[in-house]
């Protein structure tokens, strides 16, 4: 059976639509559709400072943590309170909504600190710094009030050695005795 002809007026108005139909399609299908998109913070404030520590600078600030690389690269403050919400993107993406005893203070710490050093990686893969990477790294002490364990985030920034909390984001003081207690400093 023969296909029914389509008088040509009836094209001519459908043809334009034709042409933006795929793009339509696509703007509503599958991960480009924003309401199907998965929330991400986007931080505004440049990652560094433009400091570099070397590691003798460093052990000098901190002498009882570990470190990996011969030079750091100092954190902006800033950064590290938009960086949250990518880090806290990134959990919920993976299906981590919550604490868990599986996956508690010092896996969020370690998680933390991995995912901001690789974020430097990648941003910096072609860039000049001589940083091997980030000042920043978990931290793990007693807490002061009630003798339990906790796992943190230590950075030096240009405000000086900031601790975060990383299932927060908020910075915390602590106490001399809490930053003595220190079991584990890992940059």
């Amino acid at each position: 059976m023969p296909f029914p002809r389509i008088p040509s007026l009836a094209f001519r108005r459908i043809r334009p639509l034709t042409r933006i139909l795929p793009v339509i399609a696509l703007f509503f299908s599958g991960c480009a559709a924003l309401r199907l998109a998965a929330p991400r913070g986007q931080p505004d404030a440049a990652m560094l400072t433009g400091r570099v520590y070397s590691l003798s600078e460093l052990r000098g600030l901190i002498p009882t943590s570990y470190f990996g690389d011969d030079s750091y690269a100092e954190v902006n403050s800033s950064w590290l309170r938009a960086w949250h919400l990518e880090y806290r993107a990134t959990l919920w993406r993976l299906g981590v909504t919550r604490w868990d005893p599986k996956f508690d203070c010092n896996r969020l710490a370690d998680f933390y600190s991995g995912l901001a050093q690789a974020h430097f990686f990648r941003a910096n893969f072609h860039s000049k710094t001589p940083a091997q990477a980030l000042a920043l790294g978990p931290f793990w002490y007693v807490r002061h009030d009630n003798g339990s364990r906790h796992a943190i985030i230590q950075a030096i920034t240009e405000r000086g050695r900031m601790f975060i909390d990383p299932l927060t984001g908020q910075e915390l003081e602590l106490t001399p005795t809490e930053q003595e207690s220190a079991f584990l400093q890992v940059f």
